[in-house]
């Protein structure tokens, strides 16, 4: 299968708000940020799905039959899951535009990026080593993850009615002092796990699905065990794409974090940039998806001892992420509402920004 905005629309048999053909980025790039490609994504999944060239268009073939044509322009980037593959001339193309190849595993992450090389990076890049590797810088950047990340998650919380809801939006707010006081690197990052603590504490009252079989049982993961589990996991894993995509297009070093322990194969900036929006769009698209009954525990099947989605429920968490994305979100750079997939460029800009210039970094809050 594949997955943009018309192809979306035609799978679920309606509209997906926040997707449109036409869709562009509310605010130009500045002088020395990288510019986000105006189109969509091109999600490709699915076994003998293929991407080809043909008359300067983008072609999507399964099973040798074309499902999907499509010029540059309507194209941000190309993700090609499992075993969907793209020729040659396609990702040569692709890059000529500035349009990035994400390859992506079943499970979502993120296993390699290719992008072209016109993009200013030099100066960006020696900034972004030298902060890394500047104690006292990383923990101020540090801080700023954290307390964006604190105030996200109390905004999930905010207007929930349920009590128990209500005192962890409470126990949320006692950590805002510790989190500036943070002396290292290590408490900071106590602090962060306090907080997903606290928040997936919460979850079993924000969970309401229709469907009896979807319990959360506790946060898990390699494997999840539960399908709540499996498909956050999911959804985080190809946000974690997205913000390795950006971190990119500003020009850094996705390995080298400020937060995240850098591990060889880890994307620890991408992971960095994902905190402040793990919750508000991964864990906000997966409460929707499940309440609303839009996926249901037939959409998951049991595998390597856990639980993960199976080939329809990840093309329908995809399209509930691309709508998550796809939604308004105000952000400080801009004059009007951005959707959430700009505001995530617009924060590794910035951050780029305030590293290349000396200047405080800070990262999108929602109040």
């Amino acid at each position: 299968m594949y997955a943009i905005a018309r192809t979306l629309r035609d799978w679920l048999g309606r509209p997906v708000p926040g997707i449109q053909a036409n869709h562009q980025p509310t605010q130009p790039p500045q002088p020395e940020d990288a510019p986000m490609p105006a189109g969509l994504p091109l999600h490709v999944t699915g076994r003998h799905s293929f991407v080809r060239l043909q008359d300067g268009a983008i072609i999507v073939e399964r099973e040798g039959r074309e499902v999907e044509r499509l010029r540059l322009h309507e194209i941000s980037q190309v993700a090609l899951h499992g075993t969907a593959s793209a020729t040659g001339p396609a990702i040569r193309e692709l890059l000529t535009h500035g349009i990035p190849v994400l390859w992506r595993g079943e499970s979502g992450w993120l296993a390699g990026l290719t992008a072209d090389l016109s993009g200013r990076v030099s100066r960006t890049r020696r900034a972004h080593y030298a902060a890394a590797a500047d104690p006292v810088r990383c923990l101020e950047i540090g801080r700023g993850i954290v307390a964006a990340k604190l105030a996200n998650t109390r905004a999930l919380l905010r207007r929930r009615p349920e009590s128990q809801a209500r005192r962890t939006f409470m126990r949320l707010g006692t950590i805002v002092p510790a989190i500036a006081a943070a002396p290292s690197l290590a408490v900071l990052r106590g602090l962060e796990g306090s907080i997903a603590a606290l928040h997936f504490a919460a979850w079993p009252v924000l969970l309401k699905a229709p469907d009896p079989s979807l319990v959360f049982g506790g946060r898990s993961r390699r494997p999840p065990r539960d399908p709540p589990n499996a498909l956050l996991s999911y959804l985080y894993a190809v946000l974690a794409g997205e913000c390795t995509a950006a971190v990119l297009a500003a020009g850094l070093d996705p390995a080298v974090g400020f937060l995240h322990v850098e591990r060889p194969g880890r994307p620890a900036l991408a992971l960095d940039l994902l905190e402040p929006f793990r919750l508000a769009v991964a864990d906000s698209a997966a409460l929707f998806a499940l309440n609303s009954g839009e996926i249901t525990g037939e959409h998951f099947e049991s595998a390597d001892g856990g639980i993960r989605l199976g080939p329809l429920g990840r093309r329908r968490a995809l399209a509930v992420l691309e709508r998550r994305l796809g939604e308004p979100v105000r952000h400080p750079e801009t004059a009007s509402a951005v959707d959430w997939r700009r505001a995530i460029h617009l924060d590794a800009a910035r951050l780029a920004r305030g590293l290349r210039n000396g200047t405080p970094v800070a990262f999108l809050e929602q109040r």
